[in-house]
């Protein structure tokens, strides 16, 4: 089942936020998916459904025809064509899969890398995919467990958790010192990409007046009140723009939703009052030209963070040793996989030799222990032999290569060099 973990979904690295909000997954929606995906005869499933993610994690046993069938599933139930879909859905299995699973697990593949919500999401997630699926024993709660233990490492073992606080203490650092105080403020997030909420969190933290949220998601006011926050109608024109200090953008939506000219008449109805921009959005969600105004003050994530306190250079080095140890694990799972993967092999094989050996003594009653084992080794090896053979002389290129491959492990596992002649396989052909 190892080779059969797959991932299929989208992300903000590889679609808008139109798209990302069309197969978006609500609560009761996820119920539903479940039970569709059962029907569909998936039961080891899990749906991660967030702002910045939707992705089905599952253990297929037919792996092509599987994702084609939830592939096809997911586009369905979102109205859209492989067509549009065209570029925004990725797929991963295997060890690609686990590498996803981990990076997701520790904040490596979030646009703050460190942030702390995902792996809440995550967790949330694996535990609604078990009451919905009701399974407790799939393969998929191995991989889920060990990416929650990995998490705990990486937080333990890194400062990579530093980032989040040191990009918000930054935006914090800099809007007061252009607006002063953050407390009579009044900040818009526009949009539902994590970033924003991460920051509209912590600014919450320091104290500031008001934070409001708005968005085309049909979902944003919820969101709002599950955040704390106010919720306001989307409405992108200079006069409701203007009622506000600080405005947060994280749509992502690959359209310019602030322009010059908005902004302009902005400031214009604030009586040129400063305000200031965060482009959280990928793509930019601002105009650059916006820079241009004399009181309008536009960055974006990498310009926060590169003012953050703690340093570039001290959150790459937390985020390299946290790649370092996922890569560790990923090495270390699939070992202990391999491991399990080959104990009732094993098993099998000791019992085979066991029925072998009774086999012959039972057939020659009284025979010498060196006639015994002759026969032993001769009965032991004779269908492995023929099978090799077989392979080498009517086999394609792709079983020649199978057949090199077990030539090497047949070495390794009997500790015999590769050009040795009396090897177990050798001795059985010399005796046909």
């Amino acid at each position: 089942m190892w080779d059969y973990y797959a991932i299929i979904g989208t992300s903000y690295k590889y679609a808008p936020a139109d798209f990302r909000e069309q197969l978006y997954l609500d609560g009761d929606d996820r119920q539903c998916a479940y039970q569709d995906l059962s029907a569909l005869g998936f039961s080891d499933v899990m749906i991660l459904a967030t702002c910045d993610r939707v992705e089905i994690h599952c253990v297929l046993p037919d792996l092509d025809r599987s994702l084609d069938q939830i592939e096809g599933w997911l586009l369905h139930q979102a109205h859209l064509s492989k067509t549009q879909a065209s570029g925004h859905i990725f797929r991963k299995v295997g060890d690609s899969a686990l590498l996803h699973l981990f990076e997701i697990a520790c904040a490596l593949d979030s646009q703050i890398i460190g942030e702390t919500h995902i792996i809440k999401q995550l967790k949330s997630a694996a535990q609604e995919s078990l009451l919905d699926t009701h399974n407790r024993e799939g393969v998929l709660r191995n991989y889920l467990e060990s990416a929650f233990a990995l998490a705990k490492r990486v937080r333990n073992e890194t400062r990579i958790g530093e980032g989040v606080v040191s990009t918000a203490s930054a935006a914090i650092k800099l809007t007061t010192s252009i607006l002063g105080p953050v407390d009579p403020l009044k900040m818009l997030i526009i949009g539902l990409h994590e970033t924003g909420i991460l920051l509209g969190q912590q600014f919450k933290q320091a104290g500031c007046g008001s934070i409001s949220m708005t968005g085309p998601a049909r979902r944003t006011e919820r969101y709002a009140y599950q955040q704390g926050h106010y919720f306001t109608p989307y409405d992108l024109t200079p006069t409701a723009i203007a009622e506000f200090d600080i405005i947060l953008t994280c749509l992502g939506s690959g359209r310019i939703i602030l322009t010059n000219r908005v902004m302009r008449d902005s400031l214009a109805y604030r009586r040129h009052r400063p305000q200031i921009l965060i482009d959280c959005g990928v793509p930019r969600d601002c105009d650059a030209d916006i820079a241009k105004l004399d009181a309008a003050f536009i960055y974006s994530l990498d310009d926060i963070e590169k003012r953050a306190e703690k340093g570039q250079a001290d959150r790459t080095e937390a985020a390299d040793r946290a790649k370092a140890l996922v890569a560790a694990a990923l090495i270390d799972f699939r070992r202990l996989e391999t491991e399990k993967d080959a104990l009732p092999v094993w098993l099998a094989l000791k019992t085979h030799f066991e029925a072998t050996r009774h086999a012959i003594l039972d057939a020659h009653p009284g025979i010498s222990a060196n006639e015994a084992t002759r026969l032993l080794v001769n009965r032991l090896l004779h269908n492995p032999a023929r099978n090799l053979r077989e392979i080498a002389g009517h086999g394609g290129v792709a079983d020649l290569k199978d057949q090199i491959t077990v030539n090497r492990i047949l070495n390794q596992v009997f500790g015999l060099s590769p050009s040795e002649k009396n090897s177990p396989v050798a001795k059985v052909e010399s005796n046909q």
